[in-house]
């Protein structure tokens, strides 16, 4: 199954040789934080980045410090994207609901203050088990992700917005 956000529906003069890639990774869930970076590393590096040249790892104990290491690999100016990585189970109380709301909120506030994509990848299954499914199943859209913004940031020229404009086919059985 192809990823929703494929690097190749985003044309760009910039080779993928030259785009920088900052990775955050919450550790709270070691076995599936590891599970996790393996399947963006294996999916950047079957894309043809230099896993050891062009990302950099910051490892956080949680999800709720995931927004301050995004801002701070974020301002250095260095990075073209971040790709953002934890779980949050969502056992039904509110303190999950709050906590992920508040991460995620955070993040999309650094990416717009900071001027950098940020690729959302928290995950907020119902157990452990759902999260090493959807690891499985996403864990490559999201180095997918980083590749399309990084190349839009890339690329951007306020003066011609043609260039951010993508379109996707039509899902099949569509009515238009």
């Amino acid at each position: 199954m192809k990823p929703p956000f494929h690097h190749s529906q985003y044309k760009s003069p910039v080779p993928i040789t030259d785009l920088r890639i900052g990775i955050t990774v919450s550790t709270y869930y070691g076995e599936l934080a590891a599970r996790f970076i393996q399947c963006v590393y294996a999916r950047l590096d079957s894309l043809g980045i230099a896993t050891e040249s062009q990302t950099a790892l910051r490892r956080v104990p949680g999800a709720f410090e995931l927004p301050y290491i995004a801002s701070q690999m974020s301002i250095t100016g260095f990075y073209d994207v971040v790709i953002v990585l934890g779980i949050i189970v969502d056992d039904g109380s509110r303190a999950a609901s709050v906590l992920a709301d508040k991460v995620v909120g955070a993040l999309m506030q650094v990416s717009v203050d900071d001027d950098i994509p940020l690729i959302n990848g928290v995950l907020l299954p119902k157990t452990l088990q759902e999260a090493q499914a959807s690891i499985d199943e996403h864990g490559a859209a999201f180095a997918d992700a980083a590749i399309a913004m990084a190349r839009h940031k890339c690329t951007y020229d306020p003066e011609d917005l043609t260039n951010t404009l993508v379109t996707f086919p039509k899902p099949p059985n569509s009515e238009d």
